[in-house]
Protein backbone atom coordinates (compact mmCIF):
# COMPACT_ATOMS: atom_id res chain seq x y z
CA UNK A 1 0.00 0.00 0.00
CA UNK A 2 2.83 2.38 0.83
CA UNK A 3 4.52 1.69 -2.51
CA UNK A 4 1.19 2.26 -4.29
CA UNK A 5 0.92 5.64 -2.62
CA UNK A 6 4.53 6.60 -3.39
CA UNK A 7 4.94 5.18 -6.91
CA UNK A 8 1.43 5.21 -8.37
CA UNK A 9 0.16 8.26 -6.42
CA UNK A 10 -2.93 6.36 -5.32
CA UNK A 11 -5.33 7.26 -2.55
CA UNK A 12 -7.28 4.68 -0.58
CA UNK A 13 -10.36 4.73 1.65
CA UNK A 14 -9.82 5.27 5.36
CA UNK A 15 -11.10 1.75 6.08
CA UNK A 16 -8.24 0.27 4.05
CA UNK A 17 -5.65 2.26 6.02
CA UNK A 18 -7.23 1.11 9.29
CA UNK A 19 -7.26 -2.51 8.09
CA UNK A 20 -3.58 -2.41 7.13
CA UNK A 21 -2.63 -0.84 10.47
CA UNK A 22 -4.61 -3.46 12.41
CA UNK A 23 -3.04 -6.34 10.47
CA UNK A 24 0.44 -4.86 10.97
CA UNK A 25 -0.13 -4.50 14.71
CA UNK A 26 -1.41 -8.10 14.87
CA UNK A 27 1.64 -9.45 13.04
CA UNK A 28 3.99 -7.43 15.28
CA UNK A 29 2.28 -8.71 18.44
CA UNK A 30 2.40 -12.29 17.15
CA UNK A 31 6.10 -11.98 16.26
CA UNK A 32 7.01 -10.49 19.62
CA UNK A 33 4.88 -13.03 21.52
CA UNK A 34 6.61 -15.96 19.84
CA UNK A 35 10.12 -14.52 20.33
CA UNK A 36 10.82 -15.77 23.89
CA UNK A 37 10.10 -19.36 22.80
CA UNK A 38 12.49 -19.21 19.84
CA UNK A 39 15.34 -16.92 20.88
CA UNK A 40 17.16 -15.96 24.03
CA UNK A 41 16.90 -12.16 24.16
CA UNK A 42 19.91 -12.04 26.47
CA UNK A 43 22.06 -13.73 23.84
CA UNK A 44 23.10 -11.13 21.27
CA UNK A 45 23.94 -13.74 18.60
CA UNK A 46 20.40 -15.13 18.56
CA UNK A 47 18.88 -11.65 18.71
CA UNK A 48 20.98 -10.40 15.80
CA UNK A 49 20.05 -13.48 13.74
CA UNK A 50 16.38 -12.82 14.49
CA UNK A 51 16.68 -9.15 13.48
CA UNK A 52 18.53 -10.04 10.24
CA UNK A 53 15.75 -12.51 9.41
CA UNK A 54 13.05 -9.88 9.92
CA UNK A 55 15.00 -7.38 7.80
CA UNK A 56 15.39 -9.93 4.98
CA UNK A 57 11.70 -10.81 5.07
CA UNK A 58 10.76 -7.12 4.98
CA UNK A 59 13.09 -6.52 2.03
CA UNK A 60 11.59 -9.50 0.17
CA UNK A 61 8.10 -8.14 0.81
CA UNK A 62 9.02 -4.72 -0.57
CA UNK A 63 10.69 -6.18 -3.67
CA UNK A 64 7.65 -8.39 -4.29
CA UNK A 65 5.31 -5.41 -3.96
CA UNK A 66 7.47 -3.40 -6.37
CA UNK A 67 7.35 -6.24 -8.88
CA UNK A 68 3.55 -6.31 -8.63
CA UNK A 69 3.39 -2.57 -9.31
CA UNK A 70 5.76 -2.97 -12.25
CA UNK A 71 3.56 -5.71 -13.73
CA UNK A 72 0.44 -3.62 -13.20
CA UNK A 73 1.96 -0.69 -15.09
CA UNK A 74 3.26 -3.00 -17.80
CA UNK A 75 -0.18 -4.59 -18.30
CA UNK A 76 -1.86 -1.16 -18.32
CA UNK A 77 0.49 0.03 -21.09
CA UNK A 78 0.74 -3.08 -23.26
CA UNK A 79 -2.12 -5.42 -22.27
CA UNK A 80 -1.97 -8.88 -20.73
CA UNK A 81 0.59 -10.83 -22.69
CA UNK A 82 2.20 -13.07 -20.10
CA UNK A 83 5.12 -14.38 -22.18
CA UNK A 84 6.06 -10.88 -23.29
CA UNK A 85 5.70 -9.63 -19.72
CA UNK A 86 8.28 -12.19 -18.62
CA UNK A 87 10.67 -10.79 -21.23
CA UNK A 88 10.14 -7.21 -20.06
CA UNK A 89 10.48 -8.19 -16.39
CA UNK A 90 13.81 -9.87 -17.04
CA UNK A 91 14.99 -6.62 -18.62
CA UNK A 92 13.98 -4.71 -15.45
Amino acid sequence: MILGIIILKRRYKTSKYVSVIMITIGIAISTIASAPKQIDIGNSINLSTWIVGIVLLTFALLVSARMGIYQEVLYANYGKHTKEALFYCLDF
